[in-house]
């Protein structure tokens, strides 16, 4: 499991929790803590996992064709 954690502007996370059950990434997203926010956990299931470069040729992780997601789910850059 892989967990991401990103912040709001006044400071409050949003948790997404990643696994994979061999088949298709799981993506739990927690807003709960987010005092501006929805207040849910949602669950959204992806069916690919690509690597893209960025401007400076660090790979970025995205996952795609995610349930609930009207755009593809953006993981975090490799910056080796």
């Amino acid at each position: 499991m892989f967990e991401k954690r990103l912040y709001t502007k006044e400071g409050d996370p949003i948790i997404s929790d990643i696994s994979f059950n061999g088949e298709s990434f799981e993506v739990e997203r927690d807003t709960t803590r987010d005092k501006y926010g929805e207040n849910t956990i949602t669950n959204h299931h992806c069916k690919s996992i690509s690597v893209m470069k960025d401007e400076n040729n660090h790979d970025q992780y995205i996952l795609r064709e995610c349930s609930g997601f009207q755009r593809p789910y953006y993981l975090g850059t490799d910056k080796k």
